[in-house]
């Protein structure tokens, strides 16, 4: 089998000492070490093993879109690019992430998230299986589904994060529009007002992972809402990498 050394060795340009060539080299040998990071925490937290030539093809495939988006970047859009984390609440607040998208494959929409506290830890979780949907209705979905769970356990301090900017943007404004979407954002208004502090913010899709995670548990459940008192197996590495304040490169 193709070991580490070997298999850099194989995939890195080292024809030529020209910049573009160390950049390469570089950028898959930290894509490596990231994978088998990932991999690391999977194994620790989850039990889940991948096999190493399924590590390779990760962490070439991460190299090469990796160099694609700087050398766009570079090209077309004069910013660097950004490191993104998860950032706790500050005391007493509680963090609730959602998260909602929409099978290309089912047409079905699903939506997740989760609550955690100042240190990041678990105080609760949900996912649901919305049906045949738009993805943006499933973020507003997800927002009303988090929200009403926060009442219920009784929280009042509440930072409401999410990866939709449009969705966020409208929630911001109290602004319903026309279509279906007015009369869940009439409940989400409602129900930020019932907090007695409930900020809402936008976070970009890698610092939203762990909602990530739950709103594809959605799309696994029979149509409804499943609630999760503790973090399913499968989210126990994302929870990890976000309580270690493990940044994420955004191109």
């Amino acid at each position: 089998m193709l070991g580490f050394n070997e298999w850099l060795r194989k995939n890195a340009q080292t024809s030529s000492t020209s910049d573009a060539s160390r950049h390469n080299w570089s950028t898959l040998f930290f894509s490596a070490i990231w994978v088998i990071w990932k991999n690391r925490n999977a194994l620790i937290f989850d039990n889940q093993r991948t096999p190493p030539h399924i590590l390779f093809q990760h962490a070439s495939s991460l190299a090469r879109d990796t160099s694609l988006g700087l050398a766009t970047n570079i090209l077309a859009h004069p910013r660097l690019p950004r490191w993104v984390r998860w950032l706790p609440p500050n005391f007493p607040f509680l963090k609730l992430n959602t998260d909602g998208a929409m099978s290309q494959a089912s047409g079905n929409a699903s939506a997740g998230g989760l609550i955690r506290d100042h240190g990041g830890q678990w105080l609760h979780g949900f996912a649901i299986n919305i049906g045949p949907q738009t993805s943006y209705m499933a973020e507003l979905w997800g927002c009303r589904a988090g929200l009403r769970l926060a009442l219920e356990m009784g929280l009042t301090h509440l930072v409401l994060e999410m990866d939709s900017l449009l969705a966020v943007q409208a929630i911001l404004a109290r602004k319903t529009g026309d279509g279906p979407a007015s009369i869940l954002l009439l409940d989400i208004f409602h129900l930020v007002n019932s907090f007695e502090v409930c900020t809402v913010q936008h976070t970009l899709r890698e610092g939203n992972a762990a909602a990530d995670y739950m709103a594809s548990i959605g799309q696994t459940l029979t149509q409804g809402t499943g609630f999760f008192q503790s973090p399913p197996p499968g989210i126990r590495s994302i929870l990890h990498e976000d309580c270690i304040d493990t940044l994420f490169l955004r191109t």
